[in-house]
């Protein structure tokens, strides 16, 4: 644990009578604890949560009996579930599929192909790049960067997850002309809660494959470990038939016709952590829908960083 901080208690009966009750966003500690309980002379619990740790009214504690409360060190991390205590209404998973399904599938989230210093859940993506071979969309990249703001100054993004096929995977990053890429503003907690991609189709007859890219930012509070929608999309519209094609999202064409499908998003309170990528004939790239998982304030071991930083 990096971080700890230990508060041991000697208390009687008669200190009852002095507690007051815990402000909002204190923890409670409110057990009677009976020394030599389960043959284990002290009493002991670890907590995390905010530093202020307070006793409740009503607690005791027999003589001789010893309660230790350990706050470890919380970093904002990206988690399955909400934050608990707290009820969290029940919400959706992600929205349709942004393009089309083609005929098959390849889940790249966080850590896919891709090292960094600290545990997955420490990032999140800010960062969508597809890159062609002989107009046909086959290398996917995934940055981003750490979620927790303390650690965000001059950090720029870093590869979190990549996918490409065999025949592609020496294709060059830097400087592609035919790299389509969106990077959000390096705002201190900005992060993807959306995508959005134009696909075109290849030839008479042939396949809807991804042409153009749109990401929806969320700001992430670290306070409230909470997203907060960000109005407006960033997007690299490289291909003439993404400039001028008309909005079929949330239309019965969206699938069938060339132009912007509909935003596969990310649930309330929760951002990116990869995608399903789908794919055809091996090749080729013809949609997408979102991963995603809640913010959390959580114990870990400190952030270290390498060569890139964070």
């Amino acid at each position: 644990m990096s971080s700890k901080r230990l508060l041991g208690v000697m208390l009687g009966i008669s200190l009852a009578a002095t507690m007051v009750p815990p402000a909002l966003g204190e923890l409670s500690v409110n057990e009677v604890v009976e020394p030599g309980a389960n043959d284990n002379p002290d009493a002991s619990k670890e907590y995390y949560d905010p530093e202020a740790i307070v006793l409740s009214t009503g607690f005791w504690a027999k003589t001789g009996s010893h309660v230790i409360a350990t706050t470890g060190a919380l970093y904002l991390q990206t988690g399955k579930e909400p934050l608990t205590p707290f009820t969290i209404p029940d919400r959706s998973g992600p929205t349709d599929v942004t393009g089309t399904e083609g005929e098959s599938s390849t889940t790249v989230v966080i850590g896919r192909s891709a090292t960094f210093p600290n545990p997955a859940s420490y990032y999140a993506i800010d960062t969508i790049e597809v890159i062609e071979k002989g107009r046909n969309p086959c290398h996917l990249r995934l940055l981003g960067r750490i979620v927790d703001p303390r650690f965000q100054t001059g950090q720029s993004s870093r590869l979190l997850a990549k996918f490409a096929f065999s025949h592609c995977e020496d294709l060059p990053v830097e400087n592609n002309p035919d790299s389509i890429a969106v990077t959000l503003p390096s705002f201190p907690g900005w992060f993807a809660r959306g995508f959005q991609v134009c696909t075109d189709r290849q030839g008479l007859g042939g396949k809807l494959v991804v042409k153009g890219l749109r990401v929806l930012p969320g700001q992430a509070e670290s306070e409230s470990a909470e997203v907060t929608p960000v109005a407006g999309y960033h997007t690299h519209p490289q291909r003439n038939v993404c400039k001028n094609a008309t909005e079929n999202a949330g239309t019965s064409i969206a699938g069938t016709r060339s132009g912007w499908s509909s935003w596969s998003m990310c649930p309330e309170g929760q951002l990116a952590i990869g995608v399903t990528l789908y794919h055809a004939d091996g090749k080729k790239f013809t949609g997408m829908r979102i991963q995603c998982d809640y913010l959390r304030r959580l114990p870990g071991p400190a952030p270290e960083q390498d060569a890139q930083g964070y």
